[in-house]
């Protein structure tokens, strides 16, 4: 493995971990707001990758049909999903398009955007699991 390759895959697995102790506590804190009770706090991460394939699916969709007006309303609506479960790092990307949607519209960046989004996303949702099964 070359050096570069090397140090992106460090860098790859950092994030993740960081990610995985970002969530290990927030999990902790939905878990005490859920009352201890474990079958709501699974209910609710049901229910955030349920709304964030959906966004995922939504955003395509309106990228290939250059409709600027319902990525950033999709960029919206996921934002206190993303704020419940304190992932930074997506709903910085969300703000981000939403941004860009009402303001100069630039398709490219955009889908520069939701790239980095989708990207990130199976990370998130990884940890998101190993963290539940931890719980």
């Amino acid at each position: 493995m070359n050096t570069e390759l090397k140090i992106e895959s460090d860098l790859v697995s950092n994030t993740i971990d960081e990610q995985r102790e970002q969530l290990g506590l927030q999990l902790h804190e939905i878990l005490k707001e859920c009352m201890g009770q474990v079958d709501l706090l699974t209910e609710l991460i049901r229910l955030f990758k349920k709304n964030m394939l959906e966004f995922i699916g939504n955003v395509r969709v309106n990228i290939e049909n250059e409709d600027v007006e319902k990525i950033g309303f999709a960029s919206h609506k996921i934002k206190s999903s993303l704020r419940m479960m304190n992932i930074d790092s997506l709903l910085q990307i969300a703000i981000q398009i939403e941004t860009v949607c009402k303001g100069d519209k630039d398709l490219k960046y955009i889908n520069f955007l939701y790239n980095q989004f989708v990207d990130e996303y199976p990370a998130i949702e990884a940890a998101l699991d190993t963290e539940l099964s931890k719980l």
